[in-house]
């Protein structure tokens, strides 16, 4: 093998480590967070299957515990479950996600945080006190780090 060869395997390999160490690191931090905590309950309001399905499936493999709902209507009688974090679609039928926040921030006590995951990327003043933005597509690191500030801001808040 040549020395440059050599050089490119060994700054590949190095990279390939490094990225394995972040996300051990993250996954490490969870699995702390979540025995410190006990498993934080996510609630996934999203119309399409098959993104509801691969989030459910993603967070359920971090620890978390999942609940699905394909529309607002239908969260709206999860929120019994007591979700500690809701990510919310907005455009989505029957209830979209404005009317199904809007219910939500009507009813007494306290809210769990939402984090508005969608194509369309909301003003502030539409959506007063959510969490947290996360436009479609993203990578799902930022999903788990929004997910997990959520939960703990709202283990804290309580």
């Amino acid at each position: 093998m040549c020395a440059a060869h050599r050089a490119h395997v060994t700054t590949l390999t190095a990279r390939s480590l490094n990225t394995r160490l972040s996300n051990l690191s993250v996954k490490v931090h969870h699995a702390w967070m979540r025995t410190r905590t006990g498993a934080a309950r996510v609630l996934i309001v999203e119309d399409v299957a098959d993104l509801r399905d691969f989030y459910a499936i993603l967070l359920r493999e971090e620890g978390y515990e999942v609940a699905c709902a394909c529309d607002g209507s239908d969260a709206l009688k999860w929120l019994s479950w007591d979700p500690d974090v809701i990510l919310l679609d907005l455009m989505m039928p029957v209830m979209d996600g404005y009317e199904f926040y809007s219910r939500l921030q009507n009813l007494p006590g306290e809210h769990p945080p939402v984090i508005v995951v969608s194509a369309v990327t909301p003003m502030r003043s539409e959506l007063p006190g959510i969490h947290a933005t996360l436009p479609k597509p993203f990578d799902f690191a930022q999903l788990l780090h929004r997910v997990a500030a959520a939960s703990t801001h709202g283990a804290s808040a309580n």
